[in-house]
């Protein structure tokens, strides 16, 4: 074993011999600074997937313990054409006779509906449903109140704002208890949730405003049919269980006959995570196969300079094992050369996948997050390639014989 001072000594002997050769060193940090930096990206696109994930998650007030049910059939048997209008307010009522259920929570969303208080008109989202929503979503109030149960038997005429759609109407003013007009129908503002801020994608999440769910319906759309149906769950164990209970109920009050595909389609967590991480898996597997053969030809490139270094510096080698340097210190030396090269190719390569992760965050929409996992990925990706191509030149250099190498 080296002593620890002969170790230092060499360090610092590999680290002068990688700063003498500049030209050198940077040939052989280049596929890896490319290899290294396609590994980042790849991780930070993960990373940004799952962030995503969460986010929408929690918008939705989403966890483990709860789906959706959505009104028309999925993708694969989807046709373009009309709001599907089969599912009703019949269907939330049966889906809450059933004992594993803690809530059920209908939604009709109305985007683009014209809010008007005396002079001042903005462009909002209307959601319809009932007191459980903002419980299912974990949305706070911030002044006021939510709607009722007895608005929504009443078809009250009342709203609740976003904080963006409250200041976009009223600026500084207290919104409480003031009219807005959605249409032709009048609301009475009762209360103001709390903010919650932006998306990912950059959607403002406080601009809508919600009403009692038999409002929007009968006076704002003169219509019967919601979008979907949240469901929670007593326990995250009985999704299965419940979307099979569920979809036999809902086919049955659909009149769905058998052999025809469901006319609606259900929400996992699972599927959310799917369908968001599929988007960037194309880019995924391309930026993986470009950083493996990156890593693979950088770490060819730097066997073969480091085989023209040891031939260059014979001499060198040489007279060091002439003044007592075993073949053990030679290798050594070399070997930390080439690791030395691979990890600053490694922080070059970090910072570099950092900037690329920025620019597809920026410029495609590509959800990206920093990682600690990159970093240490990265930098032992680095430290694997340069140890192993590193190898065969430092035992090359370790065999040459002093009398060979100062002919």
């Amino acid at each position: 074993m080296l002593s620890a001072v002969r170790t230092w000594r060499l360090m610092l002997q590999a680290l002068a011999a990688m700063w003498a050769q500049k030209m050198h060193a940077t040939l052989m940090m280049i596929g890896l600074i490319i290899g290294i930096a396609s590994v980042t990206v790849i991780i930070d696109i993960g990373q940004g997937a799952r962030q995503n994930v969460i986010e929408r998650m929690n918008q939705l007030g989403f966890g483990a313990n709860s789906f959706i049910v959505q009104a028309g059939a999925s993708r694969r048997y989807r046709r373009r054409g009309p709001r599907p209008t089969t599912m009703k307010l019949r269907d939330v009522a049966a889906v809450r006779q059933f004992t594993f259920v803690t809530h059920v929570v209908p939604h009709r969303r109305v985007r683009g509906k014209t809010f008007i208080h005396r002079r001042t008109a903005t462009d909002s989202s209307l959601v319809g449903s009932t007191p459980e929503y903002a419980t299912s979503r974990d949305w706070a109030l911030k002044a006021g109140r939510f709607i009722t149960l007895q608005d929504v038997r009443r078809k009250a005429r009342v709203l609740v704002l976003g904080t963006t759609l409250a200041r976009n109407l009223f600026g500084r003013a207290d919104p409480l208890g003031r009219f807005v007009r959605v249409g032709k129908v009048y609301f009475r503002v009762v209360g103001v949730l709390r903010h919650k801020g932006s998306t990912a994608r950059g959607s403002d999440r406080d601009d809508v405003a919600v009403a009692p769910i038999t409002t929007v319906l009968r006076r704002v759309l003169n219509s019967e049919h919601i979008d979907m149906i949240k469901i929670n769950l007593k326990s995250a164990d009985m999704v299965a269980v419940a979307v099979t209970a569920v979809g036999k109920v809902l086919r049955r009050i659909h009149k769905v006959p058998k052999g025809v595909p469901d006319d609606f389609h259900f929400h996992t967590a699972d599927d959310l995570l799917d369908r968001i991480t599929r988007q960037s898996r194309s880019m995924v597997m391309m930026l993986a196969l470009i950083a493996g053969i990156s890593l693979f030809v950088s770490g060819i490139v730097i066997m073969n300079i480091m085989l023209v270094s040891v031939a260059e510096r014979k001499p060198e080698i040489g007279v060091r094992r002439a003044v007592g340097a075993r073949k053990r210190d030679i290798m050594v030396q070399f070997v930390l050369e080439s690791v030395f090269i691979a990890m600053v190719g490694g922080v070059l390569g970090l910072a570099l996948g950092q900037v690329v992760s920025q620019v597809l965050t920026a410029f495609l929409g590509l959800p990206t997050a920093p990682s600690v996992m990159a970093v240490v990925l990265a930098m032992s990706f680095a430290s694997a390639v340069g140890l192993i191509f590193g190898i065969f030149p430092a035992r090359r250099a370790a065999q040459l014989s002093p009398v060979e190498a100062v002919e």
